[in-house]
């Protein structure tokens, strides 16, 4: 289901089962997983995975070259430009290694 009032950029993948709300902005080129909740008002930049399962709340904004493991849940109006992955890091915040 994707909000009539959302945005989902041409060249973003969206997952099976996956629910993108209102004004929620999804730009080209992110993945999205299987299954997710897309809060209102949420963006999610280019160049940005998002796992299976994920619930990405209301306003959060996520920005490349941010991951978002499987499983994972943000909290409202939330800033990542982290790597993030419940399984690895059990919910701890880790910076991507730069090479």
């Amino acid at each position: 289901m994707i909000a009539d009032d959302a945005c989902v950029e041409p060249g973003a993948t969206i997952g099976d089962d996956t629910r993108v709300w209102h004004r929620a902005h999804i730009r080209q080129g992110a993945v999205v997983g299987a299954g997710c909740v897309i809060g209102g008002g949420a963006f999610i930049d280019t160049g940005v995975q998002i796992g299976d399962s994920v619930k990405i709340q209301n306003l959060a904004q996520i920005f490349a070259p941010a991951t978002v493991g499987n499983g994972v849940f943000d909290t409202l109006k939330m800033i990542i430009k982290m790597v993030l992955d419940r399984a690895k890091s059990a919910g701890s915040v880790r910076s991507k290694p730069k090479t």
